[in-house]
């Protein structure tokens, strides 16, 4: 879910919002997840895009801070998660909506245009707020990692989606990057550096550029802190992000400011 949920995020840097909230609702197992962003929204001929399996290829002419790929990461992504899509977009006060439904595919691969989205604490947001877009995960897929849990195992899955976020997208969180505000069930995230470079023993080491025939890739090391040049266990353990130090080594590639592997 926290891979799904960070190319939802993807999409909403693209359309230039500043926040996005994420609500992930329990509902005794069955859970509802909403995306809402305040970006540009698209309107009506835009979403048939957006939900085209394919829409814009690689070759299609896209901004530099533009994260998209082949045109499949809306839909492959919800899609991975639920068996119910729906995309509501606001843009000039003027709503479209469109639902792709798996059990239906069947009739001839065409979206559904319904009247509404499932109701959840954001779609009612969304109906009174000015441009954006609203994404909902409905019908939860049994292997998509969300569904069946009881309440403490949700609670968990929750937790770690936070914390992927905080990681994946930490040069947008701390401002870095141009600024991006992201909630999760209505708590702030905070942005988590696999460098560590807020703390005055961290070693950093010369930029290199590693030249190629289609660009070039800048490459940075550091070296992290010894154990004992922390204040506190509890600072090192929180320093070290989700899974400790041990596990967070290694090399981290970024495009677009985004961490991407």
């Amino acid at each position: 879910p926290e891979t799904a949920l960070a190319d939802l995020i993807d999409n909403s840097l693209a359309a230039g919002a500043r926040k996005v909230d994420i609500r992930l609702d329990w509902r005794g197992g069955d859970p509802l997840v909403e995306v809402l962003d305040d970006g540009a929204g698209m309107g009506y001929e835009r979403l048939v895009e957006a939900m085209r399996f394919g829409g814009e290829g690689p070759d299609a002419d896209r901004d530099d801070a533009d994260l998209g790929r082949f045109g499949l990461g809306l839909k492959t992504a919800s899609l991975s998660q639920c068996r119910e899509l729906t995309v509501a977009s606001r843009r000039d006060g003027s709503v479209a909506r469109l639902a792709w439904d798996v059990d239906r595919v069947d009739d001839g691969w065409c979206a559904d245009a319904p009247e509404t989205s499932p109701a959840g604490g954001l779609a009612a947001i969304f109906a009174d707020t000015g441009d954006g877009t609203l994404i909902s995960w409905n019908r939860m897929d049994r292997l998509g990692g969300l569904s069946g849990l009881d309440l403490d195992g949700f609670n968990d899955r929750v937790a770690s989606i936070r914390a992927h976020l905080a990681m994946t997208f930490h040069r947008f969180l701390s401002g870095e990057a141009r600024r991006l505000a992201v909630n999760v069930n209505g708590l702030a995230l905070t942005a988590w550096d696999p460098f560590c470079r807020h703390h005055d023993a961290t070693m950093v080491l010369p930029r290199d550029v590693i030249r190629g025939p289609e660009g070039s890739i800048g490459a940075r090391s550091y070296i992290l802190p010894h154990r004992d040049r922390f204040d506190s266990e509890r600072d090192w353990e929180e320093a070290g992000g989700p899974g400790g130090w041990v596990e967070r080594q290694g090399f981290y590639v970024y495009r677009g400011e985004r961490l991407v592997s």
